[in-house]
């Protein structure tokens, strides 16, 4: 059991590897909803630990200026959660 939990996790992280350019560049897409789903993939992406948060921040840092206050509090919220993650007080 414990294998084939191994492999999903590893199946998993390697889908994602594979998407992760195309759903970082729907934090760009003009609609609102398209913007904030990838917001929360993203967010599970890094809770489960599939890839490494470094190639996630810069497009964070973007979506910190969107203009709908709904995805860049939402983004703001991943982005500190990130920051205490990687240096806890």
């Amino acid at each position: 059991l414990k294998e084939m939990c191994d492999i999903s996790s590893g199946m998993s992280s390697r889908v994602i590897q594979i998407y992760l350019k195309e759903i970082l560049n729907s934090f760009l897409n003009g609609d609102f909803s398209v913007r904030l789903m990838a917001m929360r993939v993203v967010e599970i992406v890094l809770r489960q630990g599939l890839v490494h948060p470094v190639q996630i921040v810069p497009y964070l840092i973007c979506l910190s200026t969107d203009p709908e206050t709904e995805v860049s509090q939402y983004n703001l919220c991943l982005y500190i959660a990130f920051i205490n993650w990687k240096f806890p007080y």
